[in-house]
């Protein structure tokens, strides 16, 4: 039995609140920094900008007052609201409530399986719908909740949301990746099942507040920072054991990234969701102009940090570039932050045992040349337990001058070099020369007595690699990106990895592919793959 939920909401709720996305809630914006205020229809909370306000439900089903549940947008689908589904028929692994959702274009869907087992998911609207009328299902026919068939679609298997059908080769489930599967087909970018988002629900002023990070004693310049759990660096967190560094992407929204670490820390096991800490750092450029709620370590003194976004190549911040002001480079930045929880000189996180630094996009080539060139001691030492994952990067830094072509990995030809000549500079190599500068990696490459020096210790670092298995849009930017790394970010992903396992026999790093995900943060970070990778095992 397949059918299309449209309320998802369990006895006592109102049903008409979830029967269209909602749209009710109040802007409180500045140019850098926005945040959605709820309506009261939707329980009054605080959602960052351009998320879809949704109901909260406690476990006997009573909406919650004064607190929202934050749906995440997908521009990768669709620009506009998502689809509120309610409350999960499944609890997490600490009996706690799930509210799910669905991106724009999808609506919510789920599957009666054998021994009632109900798989929750989101079905891709199609313009071929066929229609049935509305028939109300008996109360309690599925846990309490109410639903309604609205469409009907083929039988599948279900595994966690992805569409099994008995066609479907099963080593699919490793990989679906093929040499040339880059397309911008809607069959092939949007897939006809998607998983159900779990929603983030934080209070308001985890997002109205963004806090500064302190690099340098007596510094006027601060680094911005989210935190699900305030200012941290001046409070104790003994219950503290796992520290979430999420990287935003090229929109600099760290406080949907901060939300989409949050809610992915509540689907994980290992952990008890009170003990893990997110931080998402926001690497400001000028043009996010004033930012509202920015509360400084040192009083009001201190401005953040900001970097270049234009010039040479856009997103300065993510190779390392030093900031317009104070001359801090975003790697000296997360060096600082990670000394301050795993070195913990103020007492602050005496519990602490994993820092996880964790990127997506912009953020996850962040990870990864981060990853090469820091100097922390913290990155080697096992002061603490720590890991990198870099989530659909759109390039990365080789660390040779081969390349992939004609079926292996070669130097290419003087006239390709010729057409394109920084392809093996920084950002994309380790060569000398270009106008992509950063004097942090100059540093890293000196300390560390040399090229092969740092490549031997990137190699012996805990980094994986994650690509989703619908990020396949091609991509068109640069030479050094198009002509010499791939068509897309799953090819990429596949040829980047291939290169360390042909050249250098690497087995510290790893890669996995998120079945199902485009270019989505949340999934990523939430779907089973992302979480043993950010986590550890017993997701």
């Amino acid at each position: 039995v397949t059918m299309l939920i449209s309320t998802g909401v369990r006895r006592r709720s109102t049903r008409n609140q979830l029967l269209l996305p909602i749209l009710l809630a109040t802007f409180l914006t500045s140019q850098c920094h926005a945040v959605v205020k709820c309506d009261a229809s939707v329980g009054g909370g605080t959602c960052p900008d351009n998320n879809t306000c949704c109901p909260l439900f406690d476990d006997d089903g009573v909406q919650v007052k004064d607190s929202s549940s934050c749906l995440p947008p997908n521009k990768h689908i669709a620009a506009g609201p998502g689809v509120c589904c309610g409350r999960s028929v499944n609890s997490n692994a600490w009996e706690e409530p799930v509210m799910t959702g669905c991106p724009v274009g999808y609506r919510c869907a789920a599957t009666i399986a054998k021994y009632g087992n109900v798989e929750e998911y989101c079905q891709r609207v199609r313009d071929t719908d066929t229609r049935l009328d509305a028939i109300e299902l008996a109360e309690g026919m599925i846990k309490g909740i109410e639903t309604r068939v609205t469409g009907r679609i083929k039988d599948r298997k279900l595994l966690r949301g992805y569409d099994l059908t008995e066609e479907t080769d099963n080593n699919e489930l490793q990989s679906s990746y093929e040499e040339g599967i880059c397309s911008n087909a809607t069959d092939a970018v949007h897939p006809n099942t998607f998983p159900r988002y779990s929603l983030c629900t934080l209070p308001p002023a985890a997002f109205e507040n963004v806090h500064g990070f302190p690099l340098k004693d007596g510094d006027d310049w601060e680094l911005a920072y989210y935190s699900n759990m305030g200012s941290i660096t001046t409070v104790v967190k003994a219950d503290v054991r796992f520290v979430f560094i999420s990287i935003h992407g090229s929109s600099r929204n760290a406080d949907d990234y901060l939300c989409a670490a949050h809610s992915a820390s509540r689907l994980q096991a290992r952990y008890p969701p009170e003990s893990v800490l997110v931080v998402a750092p926001r690497f400001l450029a000028p043009e996010d102009g004033p930012l509202d709620g920015f509360r400084p370590s040192r009083g009001q003194g201190a401005l953040p940090l900001r970097w270049n976004e234009t010039s040479p190549i856009p997103h300065t911040w993510r190779y390392g570039a030093d900031s317009i002001q104070g001359g801090i480079s975003s790697y000296a930045a997360l060096d600082a932050l990670l000394e301050h929880f795993a070195l913990d000189p103020g007492g602050l996180y005496p519990m602490l045992e994993t820092i996880a630094l964790v990127g997506h996009s912009a953020g996850g080539q962040l990870a990864q040349r981060y990853s090469l060139l820091s100097q922390n001691t913290i990155l080697d030492d096992r002061l603490v337990t720590f890991r990198s994952v870099a989530a659909n990067p759109r390039s990365y830094c080789y660390l040779d001058e081969r390349r992939p072509g004609g079926g292996g990995y070669k130097v290419p030809t003087n006239d390709s070099v010729t057409r394109c000549p920084r392809y093996n500079q920084w950002q994309w190599g380790l060569a000398e020369g270009g106008n992509v500068t950063a004097p942090y990696k100059d540093r890293a490459i000196e300390s560390s007595g040399g090229v092969d020096n740092l490549k031997k210790r990137f190699l012996q670092r805990s980094v994986t690699y994650l690509a989703g298995s619908k990020d396949i849009i091609p991509l068109q930017g640069t030479c050094e990106d198009d002509s010499f790394q791939g068509g897309c970010r799953l090819e990429r992903a596949h040829l980047y990895y291939e290169s360390l396992q042909t050249l250098y026999n690497s087995t510290k790093h790893v890669f996995k592919e998120v079945k199902g995900s485009n270019h989505d943060h949340t999934f990523m970070f939430q779907s089973p793959v992302g979480l043993d990778a950010i986590f550890g095992a017993d997701i």
